[in-house]
Formats: structure tokens, C-alpha cells, sequence
């Protein structure tokens, strides 16, 4: 019924606030990061570098609380600059999965996102 279709979209979309270590892998080297929220669709990421935003990227997500890794690829869908100060800057990637594995999406909604 539409009903149901309309909390499986909402539930798909629903954030968890997490801070966990990520990497985002790249030939010249990895950029470290963490990530401040999650959902089964895209992610926050907090970073000190800025990605190729027209490379995939390919990111590992270290879920410290289950000793999990998981991987996946995104595209970048939205870009914030944080300056603390003027020595500091952060960026604030809001990045779209577009490869992730069943069994890491499974972990997250049954884990993380219930």
C-alpha cells in the first residue's frame, strides 16, 4: 500500500549522527577523515582536503563500535567550507553511495539505522 511505500522512504533516508574514522583512497594518496552522519543512502564526511568532486570516490568507513570496515563509492552531492581560524580549514562533503555491498547495507540498517 502507499502507506508503507512512504515509511520505507522515509526510514531510507534517516540520519545517525556517528563520528567514526574514513579514508577516501586515491592514487596520490589517501585523504583521512570521519564521518558525522550516515544514512542508507549518502553520508557527512568531514575532511581537511578536498576530493576531485568529479571523481568517484572511493571511501573506507571504519565503524568502531562493531570492529567493522565498510566500503563503498560516492559521488560528492554537496560542499561546505568550515574555517576555524585562518590557519584551519575543514570541509564538509555531503557524498551520495552509488556502490555499496548488500551485506554493509544490511549491517547499517539492522545495526546502526534501526
Amino acid at each position: 500500500s502507499n502507506k508503507t511505500h512512504i515509511a520505507e522512504q522515509r526510514r531510507e533516508h534517516s540520519r545517525v549522527e556517528v563520528c567514526w574514522p574514513m579514508s577516501i583512497f586515491r592514487s596520490q594518496g589517501p585523504i583521512e577523515g570521519e564521518v558525522r552522519n550516515i544514512s542508507l543512502t549518502g553520508a557527512l564526511i568531514r575532511c581537511l582536503e578536498i576530493p576531485d568532486p568529479d571523481e568517484a570516490l572511493r571511501l573506507g568507513i571504519e565503524i568502531l563500535e562493531h570492529s567493522h570496515v565498510m566500503f563503498a563509492t560516492a559521488e560528492t552531492v554537496s560542499l561546505d567550507i568550515q574555517d576555524y581560524d585562518s590557519d584551519y580549514y575543514s570541509y564538509l562533503l555531503g557524498v551520495h553511495f552509488t556502490e555499496i555491498s548488500e551485506k554493509d547495507l544490511r549491517f547499517l540498517a539492522s545495526r546502526i539505522l534501526h
